[in-house]
């Protein structure tokens, strides 16, 4: 073979073995962009005020990534948390707990986003539907703010229940903190029931005035706040009936007498004005 013969498959069989290793001035493909995904396991979600609710997160990684992904909840509605969980390299899914407050409000359909962050990956938030529903629990109406009971007397006061959250319960209604000389029998207001009749009873002997009571009802299950009253005892109120009853008899009215149920009295006065016995005829009306 000639020199030159060589010389040319060399060259040739340098180009081959260029071109088999993808060798000179070609392209070169960028490596690949790292990708991470979150989806949840509802789209929708309630929480009870007072509760917990669980919201699943999946991850789904690509391009290489490996990181740890770090996943919470925003834009909640008010008295409502969220727990902030992490989904360790290696790992897929995690779960977020949302919290409610006792006093949280009512929400339907509140806009929450889902959102997770990770190292050199933009992570597309997810949409969730939460709804809050009021927790089991009960509150009291009075039908008043307040009333009068009479010494020696009654009076009555009406007590509305309203049920929330679930709530079917029965509950007792009482009065606390009362007045010396009063007293008031508890009632309970039975399930399916939504109102009771206190009735407020005072002595002959009970104190006049105002005196700043609470209204109580308590129920399995159920925190109910108390309702002040303020309860005055009047008291009796004493008048007499008709007009003097007089006679020339200086004795006439030498006697005092009392109804069996002591709500009138006749009192008499001996030689009274111009020497007349005198009879007067009182009525306690309260």
């Amino acid at each position: 073979m000639s020199r030159i013969s060589s010389r040319l498959a060399a060259v040739v069989l340098l180009g081959a073995l260029l071109s088999a290793c993808g060798g000179g001035d070609g392209p070169v493909s960028p490596p690949p962009t790292p990708t991470a995904a979150i989806t949840i396991g509802a789209a929708s979600a309630t929480v009870i005020a007072g509760a917990t609710t669980p919201v699943a997160v999946s991850l789904t990684r690509g391009g290489g990534f490996a990181g740890a992904v770090t996943v919470t909840a925003a834009s909640l509605p008010a008295g409502v948390t969220a727990s902030t969980e992490t989904i360790a390299a290696g790992a897929t899914t995690a779960t977020i707990t949302l919290t409610a407050a006792s006093n949280a409000a009512a929400a339907t359909a509140a806009a929450v986003s889902v959102t997770g962050t990770g190292s050199g990956v933009t992570i597309a938030p997810q949409a969730l539907s939460l709804n809050v529903t009021p927790g089991a629990g009960a509150t009291l109406a009075l039908a008043s703010t307040a009333g009068t009971v009479p010494a020696g007397g009654s009076s009555t006061l009406v007590v509305t229940l309203t049920r929330t959250g679930g709530f079917t319960g029965a509950v007792t209604v009482a009065a606390t903190a009362l007045p010396t000389g009063v007293t008031v029998a508890s009632q309970a207001i039975a399930a399916g029931a939504t109102t009771a009749t206190l009735t407020f009873v005072a002595t002959s002997t009970a104190a006049a005035g105002p005196t700043a009571i609470s209204i109580t009802g308590t129920g399995t299950g159920v925190t109910i706040a108390a309702q002040a009253y303020t309860l005055t005892v009047a008291a009796a109120a004493i008048s007499q009936i008709g007009t003097d009853i007089t006679n020339a008899d200086g004795q006439f009215g030498g006697t005092i007498a009392l109804s069996a149920d002591g709500t009138r009295m006749v009192v008499g006065a001996t030689t009274s004005t111009g020497g007349n016995g005198t009879t007067r005829v009182y009525q306690r009306t309260g």
